[in-house]
């Protein structure tokens, strides 16, 4: 405390954070003199509060004085720590696998919908920068300093690349985006490594499928590229735009679909719809309404083709 003229004192006060500073103005019995501004000024730096000085209080305080109570004189700026860098996807690279519930109440556990998948150039991401820290400052004028924002972490896989500035992230091909350990890669084969049944639902695939067990009936298949099944294929419906090969072969109840935009090749197709673009190569064809633009081979020791429709 210090005195400040006859009658009257003056007390400074800084927060234990240095980013405030009061003054305080006694009154004693004595008299009516009062601190002027120069006063003030010289008591607050004597107290080593030199910044964020309230020029307009200090005025006000000199004409008015407060007596007996802590004033705010001075406040200090504080630091703004940047924000870390984060990565915006484009598309929704958690997809959920869930069955969608109908109106009717009834669970569709066959449209889970949750392969992901990006055209050839499609921007997949744009990685956002971290903003640097803006310094702060204390009532002493002592820098206090900000923490600048750390940088996404994404790593560039196979099938993608990235524009000039490294900021924006695309798919080289048409396939399956995956984001593992920071790690975004692109990939033109999709695996299923069972049976395509109520675990998967329907496959819907911009690029080739493969399926290393059965495809159930009731089940659809679509793929972009070529599909090829390890197991048996049910009364289920698969779509490629390329070749489809059926490792075993198609059992089809009469409601079985299979349709290429190139070749079918499978061991045996039994009471199906059968279309390819190109040609259909198979041992045996039973009971099945077929078509294919180019060449139909039966190979095998039998070679068998019966019932049904041939074009």
């Amino acid at each position: 405390m210090s005195s400040a003229g006859i009658g009257t004192s003056v007390k400074v006060s800084v927060s234990p954070d240095r980013m405030k500073a009061f003054i305080l103005i006694k009154k004693s019995e004595q008299g009516e003199n009062t601190p002027g501004i120069n006063e003030l000024l010289e008591e607050l730096e004597k107290n080593g509060v030199v910044y964020g000085i309230k020029e307009d209080v200090l005025r006000k305080l000199a004409e008015n004085p407060v007596y007996d109570q802590d004033v705010l004189i001075a406040e200090g700026l504080a630091p703004v720590h940047g924000e870390n860098g984060r990565i915006n996807f484009l598309i929704d690279i958690n997809k959920e696998k869930k069955p969608v519930i109908m109106e009717d109440g009834s669970v569709n556990y066959r449209d889970l919908d949750y392969i992901v998948s990006a055209q050839k150039d499609q921007k997949i991401c744009e990685v956002i920068p971290p903003t640097p820290g803006i310094d702060g400052i204390n009532v002493m004028g002592s820098i206090i300093k900000a923490v600048s924002g750390k940088p996404a972490r994404i790593v560039k896989g196979s099938n993608v690349y990235t524009s000039e500035d490294g900021l924006s992230f695309y798919s080289a091909i048409n396939g399956q985006v995956k984001y593992e350990n920071d790690k975004l890669s692109v990939f033109a084969t999709y695996e299923v490594p069972a049976d395509v049944d109520n675990s998967t639902g329907n496959i819907n695939f911009v690029g080739s499928v493969f399926i290393r067990g059965n495809v159930l009936s009731g089940f659809t298949v679509e793929a972009g590229g070529d599909v090829e099944v390890f197991g048996v294929v049910e009364a289920a419906t698969i779509k490629a735009g390329g070749n489809i090969i059926l490792r075993r072969g198609m059992t089809g109840n009469n409601k079985g679909v299979l349709i290429a935009g190139g070749n079918i090749v499978a061991r045996y197709i039994e009471n199906s719809i059968v279309e390819a673009a190109n040609d259909l190569k198979a041992e045996a064809i039973m009971h099945s309404d077929v078509k294919c633009g180019n060449r139909l081979e039966l190979g095998g020791r039998k070679g068998l083709l019966v019932g049904g429709i041939t074009r």
